[in-house]
């Protein structure tokens, strides 16, 4: 159990802390990575379409690959 010190706002951080828990306990994590990576896959593409800069995507490719690998 850990013991979070807050001044103000204590509320909220409770009610992110239940939202994280609901997705980690009722086996929806996956899920979230899921949706978490293919936002940031439409980033990255917006990003090389806009800037050309092709370095992003593969920025991405490798971060999602080394932390959905982690898992």
């Amino acid at each position: 159990m850990m013991e979070i010190f807050t001044i103000g706002g204590g509320e909220y951080i409770v009610n992110v802390f239940n939202a994280v828990s609901a997705w980690t306990g009722g086996g929806g994590f996956r899920s979230l990575l899921r949706v978490v990576m293919v936002m940031g896959l439409i980033y990255t593409l917006l990003v090389v379409a806009f800037s050309l800069n092709w370095r992003a995507w593969f920025n991405w490719f490798l971060g999602a690959t080394l932390m959905y690998g982690a898992l």
